[in-house]
């Protein structure tokens, strides 16, 4: 694989080497597996007169290769926050860690600490929900840390998936004279083409913005292009490559 996998150092996307290695790992990775997967096979196999032939032996120092971290268990997330020490009133130092209070010469002390003394109304209240000063995990953050977090592509793809790609200007300071869509229409798996011709068919507001809506989604026909990379419309099709190929070929 590293004779044939050959990359030029300035291959689109660049990390030529790094992707050179992470193919052979994952290659390894996968034979290592498939000796794993077959070695319990045969073991269990307990068929008479049946013989195999002998499964290939992982050296000691490949073992940890068969294993995976992502479903091993692992410890628990800690951290430590502290409080400074307080320069006018007590402050969470003293309530929440124990630290000796020391505050009474401090000014405004006894009206903070008055103002601050919970009533016996919203005692039970704090009880139960008293989040200041306490350390939070956020919610992502373990899965995160431990690489487990699920994204968009570790999600299975459901039947009858369709893709699909952006119809994006080629050159700026132009007017938009026309969109064709007959060659991508033409391709195989092709599913349909939208622009903003479709969004007006179907009463649909072709504005868009972050503050005002002085932006379009799908570039009408007639209008000038502000940029390489405008969306003019979208290929919708039975793979991510043929999406690709048809919004390409929209001429």
């Amino acid at each position: 694989l590293q004779d044939e996998f050959q990359m030029p150092d300035d291959v689109p996307g660049g990390q030529a080497q790094y992707r050179l290695t992470l193919a052979c790992s994952f290659l390894h990775r996968f034979y290592l597996n498939c000796v794993e997967e077959l070695t319990k096979d045969v073991a269990a196999d307990k068929t008479e007169g049946l013989s195999y032939p002998p499964v290939p032996l992982i050296d000691d120092d490949e073992e940890c290769g068969v294993g995976g971290f992502v479903g091993v268990k692992k410890p628990s997330i800690t951290g430590l926050q502290t409080y400074p020490e307080p320069k006018v009133a007590v402050g969470l130092e003293v309530e929440h860690l124990g630290m000796k209070d020391e505050s009474s010469d401090l000014p405004l002390a006894a009206a903070a600490a008055a103002a601050a003394k919970p009533s016996s109304s919203d005692k039970s209240t704090k009880q139960t929900n008293n989040s200041v000063g306490q350390p939070a995990t956020h919610a992502s953050g373990p899965l995160h840390c431990t690489g487990e977090a699920i994204y968009i592509d570790d999600i299975p793809a459901p039947a009858n998936l369709l893709h699909g790609s952006l119809i994006l200007a080629s050159k700026c300071h132009a007017t938009l004279a026309s969109i064709n869509v007959e060659p991508a229409l033409s391709i195989p798996g092709v599913a349909g083409i939208f622009t903003s011709e479709d969004i007006e068919r179907i009463g649909g507001d072709n504005k868009m913005g972050p503050i005002l809506l002085d932006d379009f989604t799908f570039l009408p026909v007639g209008e000038r292009v502000e940029f390489v990379g405008q969306v003019l419309g979208i290929v919708v099709a039975a793979s991510q490559e043929i999406a690709e190929k048809g919004a390409r070929a929209v001429a």
